[in-house]
């Protein structure tokens, strides 16, 4: 009854965890189903435990990493093997290169299907690690509405020049990575608009800076939407039937109250969701467009 679809992830650390989900992977229906495993070997950014090559603005705490890379290539290991897919927790850069680095390690001697393995946030990164995501097919699932905290918060603990690297969205999607994007809520604004809207605009809260925070990293509306909708779906094995509007799909979309492909940056804050249609039943239709 349930008027939206929920891919789940479960614990896969510690290593027995695998054991138990890996063999249900892809179990479920359209409605609920077990994606793969999810573990955590870094921290965050707001804290200072993400894992960094340098230390903090200040400091000579460089985070924590809270899985010795022999772990963590073991973990990957096992659920590939067991055709899981694994979301591994990396915010900071050394936590995203020591993942990629299993990740480069298990593929090289893994045969068969590849399994659609994601860094969840990897939103700092030093530039040479870019083209493996791509080189690698590793998913950079991240949530774009993020920075509408973390521009100042960046500035605090990173510094300018190490900033340059965090949120790298146009460089991710210019190398060919598959980008899936989500709200991370509660612990941020689970409104997709304020995410595509900060994709776009890469500004803070208070809308600073005004031409957008190293502008070169926006994207375009296209690519924003795409993160959320066909880059999703890919992220979870499913662009078969989600993800994108076309015949023998499921009929899932949202009606927005403006094209935001046309629409000017400034004016982003004025789009709505009209309505919500899953499975081709309209769930959220306050204006009754689909009753008519």
């Amino acid at each position: 009854e349930l008027p939206l679809r929920i891919v789940g992830y479960c614990p896969a650390h510690p290593l027995p965890g695998v054991s138990w989900v890996g063999p249900w992977g892809g179990f479920g229906d359209e409605g609920v189903r077990l994606g793969g495993g999810k573990a955590f070997p870094g921290g965050s950014l707001g804290a200072q435990t993400a894992a960094m090559l340098e230390p903090y603005e200040g400091s000579d705490d460089r985070g924590v990493l809270t899985m010795e890379y022999d772990e963590l290539e073991q973990l990957l290991q096992r659920a590939t093997d067991a055709r899981l897919a694994v979301a591994l927790h990396a915010i900071g850069d050394r936590a995203v290169h020591v993942a990629l680095d299993a990740f480069a390690a298990v593929r090289a001697r893994s045969e068969g299907s590849w399994p659609r393995h994601r860094i969840e946030h990897a939103q700092h990164l030093v530039s040479g690690d870019i083209q493996r995501f791509a080189d690698l097919g590793i998913t950079a699932s991240m949530q774009p509405a993020h920075m509408l905290a973390d521009i100042e918060t960046c500035a605090r603990h990173l510094g300018e020049q190490r900033s340059r690297w965090a949120f790298p969205l146009a460089s991710l999607a210019a190398a060919g990575v598959n980008l899936a994007f989500g709200s991370d809520a509660p612990v941020e604004t689970i409104c997709p608009m304020m995410g595509i809207r900060s994709a776009m605009e890469r500004r803070s809260w208070g809308g600073a800076p005004a031409g957008g925070w190293f502008p070169e990293e926006r994207l375009t509306a296209e690519q924003a939407i795409s993160g959320y909708t066909i880059g999703a779906a890919y992220a979870a094995g499913l662009e078969q039937t989600t993800g994108s509007l076309r015949a023998g799909n499921l009929a899932d979309f949202v009606l927005l109250s403006h094209d935001i492909r046309s629409l000017p940056l400034d004016e982003l804050q004025q789009v709505e969701v009209v309505a919500t249609v899953v499975g081709g039943r309209a769930v959220h239709d306050p204006r009754g467009v689909f009753a008519r």
